[in-house]
């Protein structure tokens, strides 16, 4: 499974990054954990500006000073939700199954395919 994983997440990461430039867009992860840092690892130069929703306060002082990303302890209001995905062209969700459900309804009204 992790090696089925890592493929996709090459996958992913190197349709992402096939510009050394900057790109002028918005990525934004919704989750902050082992599986959101391999991408952002991967991610976070290709884009203007990285967030990170991350409940923990350690893991976002981590992935702050690891990857210079912008971290966000929670969504709390609409207003914030607003600020959060206003103009992000990418969001991924890295959360764990069992949230996926209370993630996506709390965010629905931001999202649109």
């Amino acid at each position: 499974w992790l090696q089925d994983q890592a493929h996709t997440t090459r996958l992913f990461c190197s349709s992402t990054t096939s510009s050394k430039s900057k790109n002028s867009g918005k990525l934004t992860f919704i989750g902050g954990g082992k599986m959101a840092e391999v991408m952002i690892a991967k991610t976070h130069n290709s884009f203007e500006t990285v967030n990170v929703v991350e409940l923990h306060e350690e893991r976002r002082a981590y992935l702050q000073d690891k990857f210079n990303v912008t971290a966000f302890p929670k969504i709390t209001n609409d207003e914030h939700k607003k600020q959060l995905f206003e103009e992000t062209d990418v969001v991924v969700l890295a959360v764990k199954p069992q949230n996926v459900n209370g993630v996506f309804e709390s965010l629905r009204h931001q999202l649109n395919p």
